[in-house]
């Protein structure tokens, strides 16, 4: 693509990475209900009235957003309405699997949205010899359409002949209280990861944002592996299978996962120079952006999953919100100090170590101790010395001895004492 082509293609992105708040919730309270059972135990008369719900919400906000469309025409605007009901149907589904335990239908899904559109994309490109921002966002609505018509058939087929009370039942109305108070929550965590990059399409052109954006796609493929395990966490505590005093095990388990992203920093450096080298200043930008995976592993793999899990449902809320806050001041004070893309970066890195530290003192059994002060000091001072070295490949050598050295004397006694516990024959 060129830089026009990629911007307009992020833009989209982005718009679209907001369009789950049209569930109003609900499947966040379906996700919440059905953790850790399985979907063959769950009542289908419930599922069937909750599905009906669900599709009458998304349809109603489809109507409204084609009344927009014939008031303010634009591309744009046409893209995104065709995308509400089959995107956020996947969405919802998507993290149904995953409150089910059903991970290859969750692994299958994700990694169709994903590979479809680049593999099209492709073809496209080596027929036509361009490529521009409509022919992938055809693709990605084409991929979600079909998607979403499998799910349909699915469910009408599983709940044939089986009675559903009304969609707006008390059932219903329930599972949606307490979907709502989650999802403002979820959403409010979606405009933080986003805030940075709307900053970036507000006040800079369009160069800066296509570099900026790139800079995301790159971590957004490290944050690939993280919400891997992340996600699947939930069904896993939500069925019991961690005690409380695994947690802070969990924890360090997540930081040295998170800890693993400096190595994939220098692989996609490797890349990126060698084959997309009109990409390259993006590299300062993910080089800050890297810094921020221990913590957000640690975020959305333990703190969301245990808000979820005890139904910290207003305090989830309000510390999300307190730290939306604390992003918008942080990049403020930044930018004024420093106009330029690198200063949003490292807003957005800093807030995450806060938000980190911040909530570890509400969950008392994820308390962080001088070990794990000790292991994220290591972690930033190596990943920062390695960035000295303008080779990828031996700069990802000596970031890997780092770390290893930095496990295995941090935390090894934690580690190997986890593996132990959980298999006893060992």
């Amino acid at each position: 693509m060129t830089t026009q082509a990629y911007a307009e293609y992020q833009t989209f992105s982005l718009y679209i990475s907001y369009l789950p708040v049209l569930c109003l919730g609900f499947p966040a309270g379906l996700f919440v209900r059905y953790g850790g059972q399985p979907f063959e135990t769950i009542d289908k008369a419930g599922f069937k009235s909750a599905n009906r719900l669900l599709f009458c919400i998304l349809t109603a906000f489809f109507f409204l957003f084609l009344v927009f469309l014939t008031i303010w025409p634009s591309r744009m605007l046409l893209g995104i309405t065709i995308c509400i009901i089959p995107y956020c149907l996947v969405c919802s589904y998507q993290s149904l699997y995953q409150a089910w335990g059903d991970f290859g239908k969750s692994n299958r899904t994700q990694l169709l949205t994903a590979v479809v559109p680049v593999l099209g994309s492709f073809a496209v490109f080596l027929l036509s010899g361009a490529l521009e921002a409509e022919s992938f966002i055809i693709l990605f609505m084409g991929v979600y359409w079909l998607l979403a018509l499998g799910i349909l058939i699915k469910n009408a087929s599983v709940t044939a002949g089986v009675e559903a009370p009304s969609p707006f039942c008390k059932i219903n109305w329930d599972i949606w209280k307490t979907g709502i108070a989650v999802s403002v929550g979820s959403y409010i965590h979606v405009v933080i990861r986003s805030l940075d990059k709307q900053i970036v399409k507000l006040l800079f052109d369009t160069t800066d944002f296509a570099m900026y954006s790139f800079a995301l796609s790159l971590q957004s493929v490290v944050m690939l592996f993280i919400t891997a395990i992340s996600q699947p966490l939930y069904h896993f505590l939500a069925k019991g299978q961690f005690d409380r005093e695994d947690y802070p095990v969990l924890m360090r388990c997540l930081l040295m996962l998170g800890a693993c992203g400096g190595v994939a920093y220098h692989g996609c450096g490797w890349i990126v120079s060698v084959i997309l080298p009109d990409y390259a200043p993006s590299l300062q930008i993910a080089a800050i952006y890297f810094l921020a995976f221990p913590p957000m592993a640690v975020i959305y793999g333990l703190y969301v999953n245990l808000y979820k899990l005890h139904r910290h449902t207003k305090v989830y809320v309000i510390r999300s919100a307190g730290v939306l806050a604390l992003s918008l001041l942080l990049n403020a004070l930044l930018l004024v100090c420093r106009m330029d893309v690198m200063a949003v970066a490292a807003a957005t890195v800093s807030v995450n170590y806060i938000w980190f530290f911040a909530d570890s003192r509400f969950f008392r059994q994820v308390r962080i101790s001088v070990k794990d002060i000790l292991f994220m000091a290591g972690f930033v001072s190596g990943y920062l010395l390695s960035l000295r070295i303008s080779a990828p490949l031996p700069a990802a050598a000596v970031y890997c001895l780092w770390l290893g050295l930095l496990c295995i004397t941090v935390y090894r006694r934690e580690v190997f004492g986890y593996i132990l516990k959980r298999n006893p024959g060992t």
